[in-house]
C-alpha cells in the first residue's frame, strides 16, 4: 500500500501540487475503502453460501434417512409405533434444518443492498440494422431435388399387395434394402 508524502521533503513545491497531491491521495483512500467493502461483502456472501450448502447436504442427509426409515426392508419389520417415533424425530430434524435455511437466507436478504437504492439496470433492446448497409436477399436452390437414396417421403403410408400395412422401413419397394 502506497504511503502518504511527506511534504516536508519537498519545500519547494508550488501549493497547487500540494494541493494535487492531497487529491490523488484522497481519491486513492476512498478506492481503497470501497475495495475493502467490496471484499467484505464478497467474504460475507461466500460465508452464506458455505453456510447454505452444509446445510442443504444436511437436509439431504435427513431426508434421505426419513426414506431409508419410511420405505426400507427393515420398515416392515418395526412396530408401528417405533416407526412413528422414528418418523417424528426425523422430521423434527427436517423442520428444524428448514427453519436454519430460512434464517440464513434471511440474514442474505437483509445484507442485500437495499432495492430502492440499488441503480437499477437498463433493459437491451433489440436494434435494427443502420439503414445504409446493403441488402442482400440470396436465394439458395439445390442442385437436384430428388433424393440420392430414392427414400418415400417421410410419414407416407405403405401398403404390401396383400392389403396389410408394411413398416415404414423408408424405402421404397424394388430397393436393394426392400426386407418385402
Amino acid at each position: 500500500m502506497s504511503q502518504p508524502i511527506d511534504h516536508s521533503q519537498f519545500p519547494d513545491l508550488p501549493p497547487e501540487v500540494l494541493n494535487a497531491f492531497a487529491a490523488v491521495q484522497f481519491e486513492l483512500s476512498v478506492e481503497r475503502a470501497a475495495r475493502q467493502h467490496k471484499q467484505a461483502v464478497v467474504a460475507e456472501k461466500d460465508a452464506f453460501i458455505t453456510e447454505l450448502k452444509e446445510l442443504i447436504e444436511k437436509l439431504e442427509s435427513q431426508v434421505q434417512d426419513y426414506r431409508r426409515t419410511k420405505f426400507g426392508p427393515k420398515s416392515e419389520k418395526l412396530d408401528p409405533t417405533q416407526m412413528e417415533l422414528a418418523l417424528e424425530d426425523l422430521e423434527s430434524a427436517i423442520a428444524e434444518t428448514q427453519a436454519q435455511i430460512a434464517f440464513v437466507e434471511e440474514k442474505i436478504a437483509a445484507s442485500a443492498v437495499d432495492p430502492e437504492k440499488a441503480v437499477p439496470r437498463k433493459e437491451r433492446k433489440a436494434r435494427a440494422l443502420p439503414q445504409n448497409l446493403p441488402r442482400v436477399e440470396r436465394v439458395i436452390e439445390p442442385d437436384s431435388i430428388a433424393c440420392p437414396l430414392r427414400l418415400r417421403q417421410h410419414g407416407a403410408d405403405r401398403r404390401r399387395s396383400d392389403g396389410t400395412a408394411r413398416p415404414n422401413s423408408g424405402l421404397l419397394p424394388g430397393d436393394r434394402h426392400d426386407p418385402s
